[in-house]
């Protein structure tokens, strides 16, 4: 009994060992990871924080990416790229004029500029 327990034990060890291998090579040639699931997007640009068994993906929009334990924190010194602050208005007009100059958008300043436009 104790040796089919040991077996099975390293059987599940193994297959979890080649998932974190799977997604690891993976990631490093910059594609996406097959055994872990995107479970937190950050508003930050697009960051993706991919959950496997026992590991932790960053993916963020630069290019950048993180994998480790699932005390893995998410490091705003990785992500260095524009950050938007939420903008509230009732002005469906404003926000249709954003929506198809979206394009031009870098930074907040560009943001800015393009409010002051649609109200000029």
């Amino acid at each position: 009994m104790k040796k089919k327990l040991l077996i099975l034990f390293l059987a599940l060890l193994f297959i979890i060992l080649l998932f974190f291998i799977t997604d690891f090579v993976r990631i490093k040639m910059n594609l996406f990871p097959i055994f872990s699931i995107p479970l937190i997007s950050y508003r930050d640009g697009g960051t993706k924080e991919y959950f496997g068994i026992g590991y932790k993906i960053f993916i963020y929009p630069n290019g950048k990416k993180d994998i480790g334990t699932w005390f893995l924190q998410y490091d705003n010194n990785l992500y260095s790229g524009p950050t938007f602050n939420p903008i509230y208005t009732n002005d469906s007009n404003l926000i249709d004029y954003i929506t198809t100059h979206k394009n031009i958008l870098t930074n907040q300043n560009d943001l800015n500029e393009l409010i002051e436009n649609y109200y000029n």
